[in-house]
């Protein structure tokens, strides 16, 4: 009476599963079904199917609390939010079209990131995402600081 698991996703788009392992993968916001087949051997015949539908949705957008200046750097504070990690944007004006730049930040827990190498006597302006599975899945940005590089 020994059996085997397998696992799929009515929309992989959404969220993947690993067929053997069942570990799931979210891709994008939506909803998909995660499904279980159990294929029995020996004396039973049918494949029981067991399905879990599941929901991807964006974090909610971080508060930015504070941008500090260092030497040649601007150290930039947020209140943590339930995610995977942040994406932090800076650029030369305050409507991110002159120079922007993007920093990934990996971990939920973190809460503060020092941005280095900035031009002294410059002023950038910033703001922070968080992100779910994937980058790809953010947040709404945070308000918009600003702050000149010492």
């Amino acid at each position: 009476m020994k059996g085997k698991l397998y696992f799929s996703s009515s929309k992989p788009s959404v969220a993947s599963v690993n067929a053997s392992t069942g570990q799931v993968t979210g891709k994008q916001v939506g909803s998909a079904k995660i499904s279980v087949y159990v294929k029995a051997k020996g004396s039973y015949k049918k494949s029981n199917v067991l399905s879990q539908s599941i929901k991807v949705t964006k974090p909610s957008k971080p508060t930015l609390s504070k941008v500090s200046a260092g030497k040649n750097s601007l150290t930039v504070s947020w209140k943590k939010t339930t995610s995977s990690g942040y994406i932090v944007e800076y650029a030369k004006d305050k409507k991110f079209k002159k120079s922007k730049l993007t920093k990934i930040v990996k971990g939920g827990t973190t809460q503060k990131f020092t941005i280095k190498n900035l031009k002294k006597g410059t002023t950038y302006y910033v703001r922070v995402y968080a992100y779910g599975y994937t980058t790809k899945i953010r947040s709404a940005a945070s308000g918009i600081k600003n702050q000149k590089a010492k």
